[in-house]
């Protein structure tokens, strides 16, 4: 009767702990150490079994806006096995998969029980002025040159410059129509001109120059 009990009391608490195991799904979370990262700023991540019984952690992955896997963590080649209330601490360089680094965005760190977005922004560039003091109401002047960081041309539209918590709305037309060609000569008057001539404006091919 002892040896019946004992192991009544043996599958019982078999019982327990697969039913731990079982109800580990949508009881694990995610979380990060902040919202939004730098470019090449590590990101802590940590993982933690808030459920009554064990859960087999098998890592996260990595998704962009698109709902592309840019990146897959695996801790061990097998599944971590964390008791109730542990964390599990991983750090994400912003690599991807191929060995890249990830450009600036949103992204959405998973486990198969949650989510969590994190927001990588762009790192400002680098910028010099001509001294490091200036008084008040002195004006520093900049060019942007109508470009995005990979050298392309800007399309037409409404842009926001930003800086240091104030920030200017501006905006860029849309190219005029091409002038039709002229019909009258390049230039006209003396082939050579010496030094120090005064030089008209001439009209080329329907522009001032």
């Amino acid at each position: 009767m002892k040896v019946k009990c004992v192991l009544a009391i043996g599958i019982l608490a078999m019982a327990v702990l697969l039913s731990g195991v079982a109800a580990a799904d949508g009881v694990a979370s995610v979380s990060t150490d902040k919202k939004e990262y730098h470019e090449g700023e590590n990101v802590s991540i940590t993982v933690t079994n808030n459920c009554r019984g064990p859960l087999a952690f098998n890592g996260y992955w990595v998704e962009n806006e698109k709902g592309e896997r840019v990146y897959s963590s695996r801790i061990t080649a097998y599944p971590v096995m964390m008791g109730p209330g542990e964390s599990h601490i991983d750090v994400w360089s912003q690599n991807s998969d191929d060995g890249g680094a990830v450009g600036p965005g949103a992204y959405f760190i998973k486990i198969e029980q949650d989510t969590i977005t994190v927001t990588i922004l762009r790192s400002a560039e680098d910028v010099s002025t001509d001294k490091q003091t200036y008084d008040p109401g002195e004006s520093k002047a900049y060019v942007w040159e109508q470009t995005d960081d990979n050298g392309n041309d800007v399309l037409p539209g409404v842009y926001t410059v930003h800086v240091n918590g104030d920030s200017a709305e501006l905006t860029i037309k849309e190219p005029a129509a091409k002038a039709h060609k002229s019909t009258r000569p390049a230039m006209t008057g003396p082939a050579n001109r010496e030094v120090g001539d005064v030089l008209p404006i001439w009209r080329l091919h329907g522009k001032v120059i």
